[in-house]
């Protein structure tokens, strides 16, 4: 038989939701333990800092100091004793700082994976008592017990049951606590086959190595977690062998460099001059503050819009569903304190303002055997006022409303999902919030306005970011026993479009003078963003990567079907005069001299990217990267 080479992987491969809590809650054996170690070793990732010689041999290889030599003995042979010593100061100066430089790299990274190699850990047994180790002798398989304390996570663990809040700062950037829930068994009904654990789809459930552990809310009496992938194979473990092992690139310089060394000694007598342009990548995130205003809410009734000048509150009442969209459709936590909430920033602002408070029913949860504890919202009524009449429409919610079951967010999908139980009339209801155009395809079209598409994007051509809110009442459709067990596809049909959620996201203060810098350096600007390919225009007009002169293009390619050829297709877009005066833009410096002439944009979203590179890759060369100063590229999410 041929012989060849496999990829090590973790637990995580060809293995079901249903097997993870079937043969593994209880642990390994001992001896199984030992042999799976001799396997993938231990759990450490090991960071090894070079000694000075090393990195000195590998630095002054570099095809750009061969080019130094050469120069220096060229300048030296002509007698231009002066210059040849100033490029021998300047490169003795660059090993130097290069040096100390990547000392400072290896050693800062052999200090930050070091910290979680020996970590003392409980881990179960099966057919024994637990025993506490070093987490250095884990190995996929494991069951380990979080405790009750904040700790660093020394490998990838899935949790199998309580709430665990963490911090993953150290692999996204981002500080918001996330909240972790447990792994769903969904074969616990003869009806549903069993799912395929992929890491990329239950995410929410598995807590990355790395990452600390802020709170810990068990609802047994322990806090089961399996180990999945340990060592360099960990998320983590990932992200500094790609630290520690590039990719090899090929850049440009290095191509010329040896081409001018092999003229060099052939000629003796030429030079060559060398320049690259170096990319400024930015996103809308970067460029605008971190934080987001609610601007306005726009509810529909009767399959129109709603316009209103008035307050939030006296509107949205009037327009129950949209309240309640608002107000359940998140991921929001309490903290410890049971005092402040814990989530995405967006969720926080739209929450807040509907002036709901949420609660967690714990003891609740135990009784009808909940993992994670069952949430409710309800309304609150000013110091001093009583609720309202039992006529009106907001008495619907004094109880407040009860959230079973949450689809969480998808980039790829472009939406979430909630089920809630309303308590006054112990009734079923699905609110789903994402973008515009993915919500109301969920919709009936008589729910929908006709002039939705007009008015989504007479705010996101203004710079706005807009969010879609439907619901749907299941009407006898849907069991309360069958929530744990339902599908997101029979949720997410045949809703109801209910209104419209507009959030302004102002640009920094040093936005514009920072990319005037660098337009004055002609250095070009990329946006990349995750937003409308509207409001990133919006965005880069008014930060200045976009001058009032210049044209954009909106490049829009569809794939092929089985009567039509691919197809590309090439617009200008303009501001509609109606917009015009309606919000007053930031100035916006203008960096065109006389030789310059005004520059075009084009802007693409991310599947017609796709079809480009897979139809028509000749027009890369045109439209993509290197040639043209903005580029929007949204990807699967608003």
């Amino acid at each position: 038989s041929k012989r060849s080479f496999i990829v090590l992987r973790g637990l995580e491969q060809n293995i079901s939701c249903s097997d993870l809590h079937k043969s593994y809650l209880d642990g390994l054996v001992y001896q199984e333990s030992q042999n799976r170690k001799l396997i993938y070793g231990p759990n450490v990732i090991a960071v090894q800092v070079p000694p000075y010689w090393r990195l000195l041999s590998k630095e002054i290889l570099n095809p750009f100091y061969a080019f130094q030599a050469f120069s220096v003995i060229l300048w030296f042979v002509e007698a231009y004793y002066p210059y040849a010593v100033a490029i021998i100061v300047m490169s003795v100066s660059s090993i130097a700082l290069s040096l100390y430089t990547a000392r400072k790299q290896y050693t800062m990274l052999h200090d930050m994976v070091q910290s979680h190699n020996s970590i003392r850990v409980s881990v179960l047994r099966k057919g024994s008592a637990s025993e506490t180790v070093s987490s250095s002798e884990l190995v996929p398989g494991d069951v380990i017990v979080i405790p009750e304390r904040e700790m660093m996570l020394p490998c990838d663990v899935v949790l199998m049951n309580g709430a665990v809040v963490v911090n993953e700062s150290m692999l996204t950037g981002e500080s918001v606590p996330v909240t972790k829930t447990p792994l769903p068994d969904l074969c616990e009904a003869g009806t549903y086959n069993a799912p395929i654990f992929r890491l990329q789809d239950y995410k929410r459930h598995v807590l990355f190595c790395g990452t600390r552990i802020i709170q810990v809310r068990p609802y047994e009496q322990l806090v089961k977690a399996v180990v999945i992938r340990t060592g360099f194979l960990t998320t983590k473990g990932q992200l500094v062998r790609s630290i520690l092992f590039p990719k090899p690139v090929d850049f440009k310089l290095f191509r010329d460099a040896r081409r001018f060394v092999v003229c060099l000694v052939l000629a003796a007598a030429l030079g060559f001059i060398y320049t690259v342009i170096i990319s400024a990548i930015r996103g809308t995130g970067t460029l605008t503050e971190s934080g987001m205003d609610l601007y306005r809410v726009v509810p529909v009734k009767n399959q129109r819009f709603l316009y209103t000048g008035a307050e939030l509150k006296t509107h949205v009442f009037n327009e129950e569903e949209v309240l309640a969209a608002m107000a359940t459709c998140h991921s929001l936590t309490l903290a410890s304190s049971q005092t402040s909430l814990r989530g995405e920033p967006l969720d926080l602002t739209i929450f807040r303002a509907t002036n709901w408070v949420l609660e967690e029913m714990v003891s609740q949860a135990r009784r009808v055997k909940r993992t994670n504890p069952l949430i409710v919202v309800k309304p609150t009524w000013p110091p001093g006022t009583s609720p309202p009449h039992p006529g009106s429409m907001v008495c619907r919610f004094r109880s407040g409303l009860g959230i079973l079951r949450q689809f969480p967010f998808s980039s790829a999908l472009q939406r979430m999902t909630v089920i809630a139980k309303n308590l006054d009339e112990q009734s079923l209801v699905a609110y789903c919030k994402g973008a515009p155009e993915t919500v109301a395809r969920l919709c009936t079209p008589h729910s929908v306005p006709d002039d939705f598409q007009s008015v989504m994007e007479s705010f996101t051509q203004r710079g706005y970011r807009v969010i879609g809110l439907a619901f749907r009442e299941f009407k006898g459709s849907l069991k309360e026993s069958d929530i744990k067990n339902v599908n997101r596809e029979f949720v997410e049909q045949a809703m109801t479009f209910t209104g419209l959620v507009v959030l302004e996201n102002r640009l920094q203060k040093v936005t514009t003078s920072v990319l005037h810098e660098l337009l004055k350096a002609q250095i070009r600007l990329v946006m990349i963003t995750g937003d409308s390919t509207l409001t990133a225009i919006q965005v880069a007009k008014e930060s200045g990567m976009i001058g009032v002169a210049e044209r954009v293009i909106r490049v829009k390619a569809k794939s092929p079907t089985a009567t039509s050829k691919a197809t590309i297709s090439w617009r200008s877009v303009r501001e509609p005069s109606q917009l015009r005066g309606q919000r007053q833009e930031a100035p916006r410096p203008s960096c065109e001299t006389e030789e310059t002439k005004p520059r075009i944009h084009f802007v693409i979203d991310g599947p017609s990217l796709s079809v480009i590179e897979d139809r028509f890759p000749e027009l890369l060369s045109k439209v993509g990267p290197p040639p043209h100063p903005a580029l929007c590229l949204p990807p699967r999410l608003p």
